[in-house]
């Protein structure tokens, strides 16, 4: 596949796939700006009287334009000029459009092209919005340490806030109530014993547990939500962040790779996953072809609109009952233009995308939002049901990120070893051995 095809695809599967591929940018010769200058510890939290306009610049995503709109209602003297860019040219476009005389006020924040944004000085520290706005009291700790570096912008997680996140994409299980309890499966696991546990129920029942496309994302996602369920997730946290000194190569990742192997030799997927993109996973799983598929809250939309009432959500259980709930995921955060002449109303449009009032809109584009209201994680309304299950996970371990964000060419390390463990030409332990030299040739040992 090219990589232009590639690209095409990730865009497909939803607004977060700004985050799924992290490309450099080079560094350039950029002046660096300073982002502070001009501006008070103390900023303004209300909206001045007079006419202010704000440039968004974002990944193609139609339904931003209902965010964009419901936000301009409420606020009038507001205008805010929406620019869509397609992914594929997004990120290579955003340094130049942030080092121009005319950028975007606010932009999608993507961390591959802020290795070089940030030390550039082109991107506003958000700390003293932060404090006024009481971010922390919304939105979990895990979702803003994704966006947390220092001026370097080497390890993240560390440093100061660059950008908020406005919605979340986290990862989990659909399924196809259906098909489940048609097997005799009468509630969700508890466990990921009782999942595989299930699995084997479905197929001695004749049904395929699992739609799993091995030819892009899905396949080392699922690793990484194992390997997180499996072990320590900080553990693996500091592995992506890039804290110095860290390693991937653990048991927790070993089993992990295991599992994903073990579960297509058991015939617990549908043939040949390797062959499946994960657009076509979906549809499978759309079709009955499978009782489970993993997915993003993004693809909540469509999988209703085939199977309505019949589909249900989980995230990946723990190992054992007592552990506490952890996903992986990302945010899709906003930063603002050091250069901007309305910084403070740039942060009063984020800190609005943090509240219950923009829930609604931020649902129909695809995103959990950072405070989902009328939460009820047993709800049988899927909806209701995933924000419950957003806020447990919040409250215990929280969200883990996506393992490609380690480094620039993380992606394509992840894709042909999860490719290579599934087609059983590479052991669990040369994977992790893998990701471990790549992600040494940029963060060193």
């Amino acid at each position: 596949m090219s990589e232009v095809t590639r690209r095409a695809v990730l865009t497909s599967i939803g607004s977060a796939g700004l985050l799924v591929a992290i490309t450099g940018c080079a560094p350039g010769a950029t002046t660096a700006v300073t982002p502070s200058a001009g501006l008070s510890d103390a900023p303004s939290t209300t909206l001045p009287k007079k006419q202010a306009t704000l440039t968004l610049s974002i990944v193609s995503n139609p339904a931003y334009e209902q965010i964009v709109q419901e936000f301009m209602k409420r606020y009038p003297t507001v205008t805010i000029k929406l620019q869509q860019t397609p992914f594929s040219s997004y990120e290579t476009s955003l340094k130049l459009a942030l080092a121009s005389d005319t950028p975007p006020d606010i932009m999608q924040y993507s961390p591959g092209p802020m290795h070089s944004i940030i030390p550039a000085g082109l991107v506003l520290p958000l700390d003293r919005y932060e404090k006024a706005y009481d971010w922390g009291s919304r939105v979990s700790k895990s979702l803003l340490n994704i966006t947390r570096t220092t001026t370097e912008a080497k390890q993240y997680g560390i440093g100061q806030l660059y950008a908020v996140p406005t919605g979340s994409q986290t990862l989990g299980i659909y399924y196809n109530k259906k098909l489940v309890q048609a097997a005799g499966i009468k509630k969700l696991p508890a466990t990921l014993g009782q999942l595989e546990a299930d699995f084997a129920s479905l197929k001695q029942a004749g049904t395929t547990p699992l739609a799993l496309g091995g030819l892009q994302v899905s396949a080392f996602q699922l690793w990484g939500g194992l390997t997180n369920v499996l072990g320590d997730p900080q553990k693996y946290v500091n592995w992506v962040y890039g804290k110095p000194g860290s390693t991937i190569k653990t048991s927790a990742a070993i089993q992990a790779a295991d599992a994903v192997h073990r579960w297509v030799a058991k015939g617990y997927t549908l043939p040949q996953p390797n062959a499946i993109p994960d657009t076509q996973a979906l549809a499978d799983f759309s079709t009955g072809k499978a009782a489970y598929t993993l997915g993003r809250n993004a693809n909540a939309a469509q999988l209703t609109s085939a199977l309505g009432p019949d589909l249900g959500f989980f995230y990946l259980p723990p190992a054992k009952a007592s552990d506490p709930a952890v996903t992986t995921g990302t945010p899709t955060p906003l930063a603002i233009s050091s250069k901007s002449k309305n910084a403070d109303v740039a942060a009063f449009f984020l800190n609005y995308l943090t509240t219950e009032k923009a829930a609604t809109s931020e649902w129909a584009a695809g995103l959990i939002p950072v405070n989902p209201p009328r939460a009820n994680a047993d709800s049988a309304d899927l909806k209701n049901s995933m924000y419950g299950l957003y806020e447990h996970v919040v409250a215990g371990a929280g969200i883990s990120p996506f393992a490609n964000f380690a480094t620039s060419s993380m992606l394509d390390t992840l894709e042909a070893g999860m490719q290579g463990v599934i087609a059983g030409n590479m052991t669990s332990e040369k994977f992790v051995e893998s990701l471990q030299s790549d992600w040494s040739q940029t963060h060193g040992n």
